[in-house]
């Protein structure tokens, strides 16, 4: 036991032990919760194993507590507990089963409320020093030999930690370059840090991450920021493919990716085909921007004056759609059975809906239904 001295009501003796077990059983209420609080603030003896106690059972805690327990803890603590618990943070988040919880925790980390969180807006760049410092170690400790699957689990933190707030480290940024050519794994975490860092990446590309969630966060960070002018075209065409192909990304980055186009236009010209193509994904989702919001309006405007200078006015694509779904008509039937009898369902309208608002994921059920009535 410890005691406590001077804070209100907690003027009395603290069980670590006893508030633990009491985690772990989900046992969790408002004065467990301003316990956790003080015992890690006063940094009190295995006030860090209390804290990533709390952490493991992150989502068990209050809602309305949870960033003052838990989050602000952590940003509070001091140098020594913050970085061990940054270090079990990224080990514990490379677990498959709890992946998800952890990736939350680490964005609630660095959202700092629309800049109204003073404290994850003083302490937020800390974590980042420590998480960078964590891997540029374990890069320069593998002597330049090939990245374990135990590490390549773990960038995912490192893109984005880097992604919710950038910074700069070249030296991380090189030996992470100098290591993904010849592991794709890197090859999302290399990218992102070398631009957050400013320089040019050389011998990579974003087509060559594996995933395309990682595609797409290597794209927003070339398109993000303020000065692409070091990276070459190609890889700025690819980046703006995958940002107006996705349905994810926000409409004042949406933004800031036109003005990037027309950069490239004025440089390349409007002959590219991958360009061509690109303007007219733009023209497809000008049908379908949310003007509730002020940043869809701002975005819907852009969006009219470019296609005022560079539109494609060709109907070649609708008309690919348009025999794509006349082929497909027999194909495309939902069979569901009721009772002694089949209703069919006809899925044309989705297809289309699908194909004219390029949902991803709609396309690849509907290409179950067509594969399995092949």
């Amino acid at each position: 036991m410890h005691r406590s001295k001077g804070f209100g009501d907690l003027n009395e003796y603290i069980d670590i032990q006893a508030l633990e077990f009491d985690i772990r059983r989900g046992n969790i209420n408002y004065e467990s919760c301003e316990s956790v609080s003080w015992c890690v603030q006063s940094n009190i003896l295995y006030s860090d194993r209390l804290l990533q106690t709390a952490i493991m059972f992150y989502d068990k805690f209050i809602e309305l507590k949870r960033k003052e327990v838990i989050i602000h803890s952590i940003l509070q603590a001091n140098k020594e507990v913050r970085y061990a618990t940054v270090m079990f943070l990224i080990s514990e988040t490379c677990r498959a089963a709890s992946q998800q919880q952890y990736m939350q925790l680490w964005r609630d980390l660095f959202d700092s409320n629309d800049k109204t969180d003073n404290l994850v807006m003083e302490y937020a760049p800390y974590i980042v020093d420590d998480v960078m410092e964590y891997f540029l170690g374990v890069m320069e400790g593998l002597g330049g030999e090939e990245i374990p699957p135990r590490v390549t689990s773990q960038l995912s933190v490192l893109v984005l930690v880097l992604r919710s707030h950038p910074r700069a480290h070249a030296r991380l940024a090189r030996a992470l370059c100098a290591a993904s050519r010849t592991c794709a794994r890197a090859v999302c975490a290399a990218i992102v840090c070398a631009v957050c860092s400013g320089f040019c990446y050389e011998n990579i590309s974003i087509e060559q991450c594996p995933e395309d969630d990682e595609k797409l966060q290597c794209s927003l960070a070339l398109i993000e920021v303020l000065d692409n002018s070091p990276y070459c075209d190609t890889e700025l065409i690819i980046a703006l493919e995958m940002i107006f192909t996705s349905n994810v990304v926000a409409a004042s980055t949406l933004s800031r990716a036109l003005v990037v186009l027309e950069e490239v236009l004025q440089r390349k010209g409007s002959g590219d085909t991958r360009v061509i193509e690109i303007i007219r994904r733009v023209e497809k989702r000008s049908r379908r921007i949310d003007r509730r919001m002020k940043d869809g309006r701002v975005l819907y405007r852009d969006v009219v004056m470019f296609l005022g200078k560079y539109g494609v006015t060709n109907d070649d694509t609708t008309n690919l759609d348009n025999y794509l779904i006349a082929r497909l008509k027999n194909k495309i039937l939902l069979e569901l059975p009721y009772d002694d009898t089949t209703f069919k369902i006809n899925l044309q309208g989705v297809l289309q809906a699908a194909l004219e608002q390029e949902d991803v994921d709609a396309c690849k059920t509907l290409r179950a239904v067509i594969c399995a009535n092949s």
